[in-house]
């Protein structure tokens, strides 16, 4: 069964997109819950392009929007396209930092000059 963020994105208006941002970034847990309601798949998406576990593509997308959450009150909003374009760039991110943790511990299990103690 996928993950409950993968689901459609119902369309939304410029004017609904900035309301929603506004009211997360004055911490209004119902927008914050929207903005995960409409976007969850977007950045469920992206991210599942980048991490083929599951566990990971649910890791990254908490980390996005945990991410999107806290910095939201400094988005400079610019119509909808900016705020999807922003909320891409940060699943990017979240999924190359899992995806680059992933390559440190298999350098380190290859290496066999690293011993434990």
């Amino acid at each position: 069964m996928p993950p409950p963020f993968f689901k459609t994105m119902r369309d939304i208006s410029d004017e609904e997109a900035r309301k929603l941002t506004e009211g997360a970034a004055r911490g209004n847990r119902a927008s914050m819950q929207e903005l995960y309601g409409l976007f969850g798949g977007l950045v469920g998406g992206v991210c599942h392009r980048y991490l083929s576990d599951p566990d990971d593509v649910c890791d990254a997308v908490q980390n996005t929007f945990v991410a999107v959450l806290s910095s939201i009150s400094r988005f400079e909003f610019n119509g909808l396209a900016s705020l999807k374009s922003w909320l891409r760039r940060i699943a990017v991110n979240e999924s190359l930092k899992i995806v680059s943790q992933h390559t440190r511990f298999e350098q380190l299990d290859d290496n066999p000059q690293a011993e434990t103690l």
